[in-house]
């Protein structure tokens, strides 16, 4: 992982030209896929699905499965039966079923406050006396 480590975090120096900066990301991209097997694109692809599942684990999960992993690649399904088992030996089929353990959402849809629906009613909205529209001084 030092050469994944060594590709993400690659910043061009103050000194060094593009050509130079892109070269060097170059080598350290093939370092990272010849320490990997990479040698075709399905490889490819199964190593980048890998590598974002396993970005995705929680931290004892996280741990588990590269401690198998070893220097090897797990293909994406393996990680994926390798991350439910931890799961479920560590939290427990029926807790994880309820989502009781889930780490928090981060972002997405926010139910709308209670405040949102005053005034709807049987699928009419009503107005507030003097908030009349001009369809209703017709």
């Amino acid at each position: 992982m030092e050469y994944k480590a060594r590709f993400d975090k690659a910043s061009k120096r103050f000194d060094e030209k593009h050509v130079l900066f892109a070269s060097r990301l170059h080598n350290e991209l093939h370092y990272y896929l010849s320490s990997r097997g990479v040698d075709n694109f399905e490889k490819l692809c199964n190593l980048l699905v890998s590598d974002k599942l396993k970005s995705c684990l929680a931290p004892g999960t996280l741990n588990y499965v590269p401690s198998l992993e070893g220097e090897g690649c797990f293909e994406p399904d393996q990680v994926a039966r390798l991350a439910d088992t931890y799961i479920n030996c560590h939290v427990g089929v029926a807790a994880s079923n309820r989502g009781q353990f889930s780490p928090p959402r981060r972002g997405g849809y926010k139910p709308p406050s209670s405040k949102s629906f005053q005034g709807f009613k049987g699928g009419k909205m009503e107005r507030p006396p003097g908030n009349a529209t001009a369809a209703s001084q017709r």
